[in-house]
């Protein structure tokens, strides 16, 4: 069990690496600061789960620069 939920952890590297939209690792960092893309930090590193972020890229976003509040 505990085995299967780490397999689903990802970084934000690898989060990039897969991301459908051609997300930068730092892009996927600034999601999970601002809440849209939920995560835990451990350390340096932001641990996102497999299936939310299959959620997160399936959820349309607008087009262009974020706003500064973010």
């Amino acid at each position: 069990m505990y085995i299967n939920t780490i397999s689903m952890l990802l970084t934000a590297n690898q989060v990039a690496a897969i991301s459908k939209d051609k997300l930068t690792a730092e892009r996927i960092k600034q999601f999970c600061r601002s809440g849209r893309l939920p995560a835990t930090k451990v350390g340096r590193l932001w641990l996102i789960k497999e299936s939310d972020f299959k959620k997160f890229e399936s959820t349309p976003r607008a087009n262009g620069r974020p706003k500064l509040d973010e």
